[in-house]
């Protein structure tokens, strides 16, 4: 999730780039050459201060809102999600702002020489801005917890709040992004290459990649040992009668501000099951182990390499295709040239990236959802079938352990129990699901069919395409 975060954000940088190279080409007065910079650095603080600014105002609406409506949980959260919704807009136009029309990249001209220093750099105003919004909006939170207080600073608690987002998002968002960033200086290497060879360097660095995730997420978030040994044990002995190879399962240490789950790394030997210290504080001891199965189902099943897979072909089309001259990027280049725009190749690039982030967010999304009610299958049925415990009483408590998992989820977070993310569908849809297949067990098997024709479907599809540039290389 957060490699595809990441990649979604360069292509809103990347975004914000072509925006400042049309801004240029088509409208040469917005960004003046002899502008003095203090005054477009003050315009550009401004900017990137508007989305926090807002955040506070819309956290004085939605208190009322909130206080007003009570106890009603459908209509917070309604407020809630349009709120996040229009918050989010307003950052990512102001981001472009920055970029496109205030020509904060031309500000870090002479950063440029200095790798990743000048990636970081760009980064400075999205991020700011994130962390002074995220400050504010823990006011949110707080009324969802004291409804009756009145308003105060809670310093030590709102620290604490914007440390858990640090570590959980922007740190591990970040450190790929800048990767990302970075490689973009040293692609002309990889078109140097043949094709065959940039496949293969291409596949290095996402092992590469593969490796490191893990082990940067166990050391930016806070994960420790179970300490209840004997849970420990049976959580992995559950894990290796799934068989699912996972070398440890974690504590995720949050403040017991988030109740969630979740499997890292790729390779053999790094994976790595972690549940937040809330889900363990709140959940009994079946519901865990039915989490664990889920997430095991994740491993077991491949859904990350098959994630991986989905990300990593794109991303092999668009280099090929970088290394023709009958490539996207050339021929689009053609195009704006004929249409007087003077847009090079490395810039029309940008557009493709945007449409690689397009694809990310309707495929990957697919992929997800699909593969959420997948591991809920495997946690409710196939396990049980696995360590040899086929009896129809077995069948039907593994069914009535995931399901209980499931409501004690949408207890304890109200407002994910209708709610689809990118991730997840929502909770009731994935209860209502687990319920027909209590009911009947034939659905569970025309689901796994159907969804494996689809995935093969997919997988033959960019095999095609991924022909399609080494033949024209050739």
């Amino acid at each position: 999730m957060n490699l595809f975060v990441a990649l979604v954000m360069g292509a809103c940088v990347a975004l914000a780039e072509l925006g400042s190279v049309l801004g240029v080409s088509l409208f040469p007065d917005i960004i003046p050459a002899q502008s003095p910079w203090p005054s477009r650095l003050c315009a550009i603080l401004v900017c990137t201060l508007a989305a926090p600014l807002l955040a506070v105002f819309q956290t004085w609406w939605v208190s009322e809102k909130m206080r007003c409506l009570g106890k009603d949980r459908v209509g917070q959260n309604r407020i809630v999600k349009f709120i996040a919704f229009f918050h989010g807009l307003v950052w990512a136009v102001s981001s472009v702002v920055v970029f496109s029309v205030l020509g904060w990249p031309y500000l870090l001209a002479g950063l440029k020489s200095l790798p990743g220093v000048y990636e970081l750099m760009l980064l400075v105003p999205l991020l700011f801005s994130m962390m002074l919004s995220w400050l504010v909006f823990y006011d949110i939170q707080a009324i969802a917890h004291y409804p009756t207080e009145k308003w105060s600073l809670r310093l030590r608690q709102r620290l604490a709040y914007l440390e858990v987002r640090l570590r959980m998002h922007l740190m591990l968002i970040t450190a790929p992004l800048l990767a990302i960033m970075v490689a973009r200086r040293y692609a002309h290497w990889l078109e140097q290459l043949t094709p065959g060879w940039a496949v293969v360097a291409a596949l290095v660095v996402c092992l590469l990649v593969m490796g490191v995730v893990p082990w940067l997420m166990t050391r930016l978030w806070k994960t420790e040992r179970i300490g209840d040994l004997q849970l420990d044990r049976k959580l992995m002995a559950i894990c290796q009668q799934a068989g699912a190879g996972v070398r440890q399962i974690k504590v995720w240490r949050t403040g017991h501000q988030i109740v969630n789950a979740a499997v890292t790394g790729l390779l053999p030997g790094t994976r790595i099951i972690l549940l937040t210290d809330l889900l363990l504080k709140q959940f009994e001891p079946e519901e865990v182990e039915a989490i664990v199965r889920h997430e095991a189902g994740h491993v077991r099943l491949k859904h990350l390499p098959l994630k991986m897979l989905f990300v990593v072909l794109p991303m092999l089309v668009l280099l090929l295709d970088r290394t023709s001259q009958y490539g996207i990027a050339n021929q689009l280049a053609q195009g704006f040239a004929a249409l007087g725009w003077g847009l090079a190749a490395d810039n029309v690039t940008h557009l493709v990236a945007i449409g690689f982030a397009v694809y990310l967010l309707v495929v990957l999304r697919w992929l997800s959802h699909k593969m959420e009610f997948e591991a809920d299958l495997f946690a409710a049925t196939e396990t049980m079938v696995m360590s040899g415990n086929t009896s129809v009483a077995d069948a039907i408590q593994g069914v009535q352990q995931t399901r209980a998992a499931l409501w004690r989820l949408a207890a304890l977070s109200p407002g994910q129990f209708r709610k689809r993310t990118f991730m997840h569908p929502s909770l009731k849809e994935r209860i209502l699901f687990i319920e027909k297949v209590a009911v009947e067990p034939a659905i569970a098997n025309a689901y796994r069919r159907s969804f494996a024709r689809w995935k093969w479907m997919l997988m033959g599809l960019w095999g095609v395409v991924l022909l399609v540039p080494l033949l024209l290389a050739g």
